[in-house]
């Protein structure tokens, strides 16, 4: 699909499939695509969106849509064909554009960006957590949540995991591939994998970080989104498409059983 089919812009940063199957489309200049029974719906800031540069969609609880956006205001809440916005002046602390925004499974909304930490948005209260809690970095390009309900989150610095108030931090020094962390996918198996913008990590039970690059047989390095199908197999984006590998083929290659991963 690109703008000659309706799409409003063909730069696209993220994709996201509601509970009612629709599926909506964040793009760099273009505003937000909605999918929904075969049209193509457009909305821009003349509907009611702050910016044309749209980083992130989520889905809370309530099956209210939730947007991250590059500019202030730049939370937007989508209900009944309504963008309401929050930014400063609504007590988001929380500085620029939003890269990453999640709705947890306690019914919190998460959100980072380029500046300001971390932010939970819940009731209409804000709690803000930054490297003065124990973040490495106050730029967050990633948030993510596992089946045990720990908040995953990625930042220009390491990942950080996030419970209860205490932030345990894994870097280049733990294993991890690259600090700069962009995403982050709990498997069937429960098994946590890392994007960065050098390979990508495994996350094992014992918390053991194994890393994985194009010398390894990555078809790249940079690795924006993680997802698993229902064959076994991981699909990975980057700067130079998408690709997949078995994931039997990283326990092979641990073991010595093949050289060499084979991406497809």
């Amino acid at each position: 699909f690109t703008t000659r089919e309706g799409l409003a812009h063909n730069f696209s940063k993220c994709v996201f499939e509601d509970r009612k199957g629709r599926v909506w489309v964040g793009s760099h200049g273009g505003g937000l695509s909605l999918f929904e029974n075969r049209e193509i719906t457009n909305f821009t800031m003349e509907d009611g969106l702050p910016s044309l540069f749209v980083w992130s969609v989520t889905e809370d609880r309530e099956g209210n849509i939730w947007i991250g956006t590059a500019s202030p205001p730049s939370l937007c809440l989508y209900q009944e064909g309504r963008f309401t916005c929050f930014g400063r002046e609504q007590g988001l602390p929380i500085r620029g554009g939003i890269r990453a925004v999640f709705a947890d499974s306690r019914g919190s909304i998460w959100m980072g960006g380029d500046g300001g930490g971390i932010v939970r948005y819940q009731d209409g209260d804000c709690t803000g957590y930054t490297t003065r809690d124990g973040l490495p970095s106050n730029q967050v390009r990633s948030i993510s949540e596992d089946r045990d309900g720990l908040l995953w989150i990625g930042t220009t610095k390491g990942l950080c995991a996030f419970q209860d108030g205490e932030i345990t931090v894994y870097n280049l020094d733990d294993g991890l591939a690259h600090n700069v962390v962009y995403a982050m996918h709990q498997d069937s198996d429960g098994t946590l994998w890392i994007g960065t913008q050098g390979g990508l990590s495994r996350l094992t039970e014992d918390r053991r970080l194994d890393s994985y690059t194009v010398r390894d047989g990555l078809f790249q390095n940079v690795i924006y989104q993680v997802l698993e199908d229902d064959q076994g197999n991981l699909w990975m984006s980057g700067n130079r498409g998408i690709f997949s590998i078995a994931k039997r083929q990283f326990e092979e290659f641990d073991r010595g059983a093949i050289a060499s991963l084979t991406c497809e």
